[in-house]
């Protein structure tokens, strides 16, 4: 669990119209870099890929259409 500080200092980069576009791109490289290694590893990729894949899936199929 992390604090409400914690959370909103690491949002900061995203959130904040004072955020440079270096802060912003090092805030989303660290999302990437699932592994802490300081690099994007194609593992990396395929994680956020996957997950990206899933979700999109499950928005398809938990659509709620009346088209048949």
């Amino acid at each position: 669990m992390i604090s409400f500080e914690d959370f909103a200092r690491g949002i900061f980069p995203l959130a904040s119209a004072q955020a440079t576009l270096d802060d912003k791109l090092h805030f989303l490289f660290q999302c990437l870099d699932l592994d802490g290694s300081h690099a994007i590893s194609r593992e990396d990729v395929l994680v956020h890929l996957h997950a990206y894949a899933a979700q999109s899936l499950c928005a398809a199929d938990c659509s709620f259409s009346h088209e048949p």
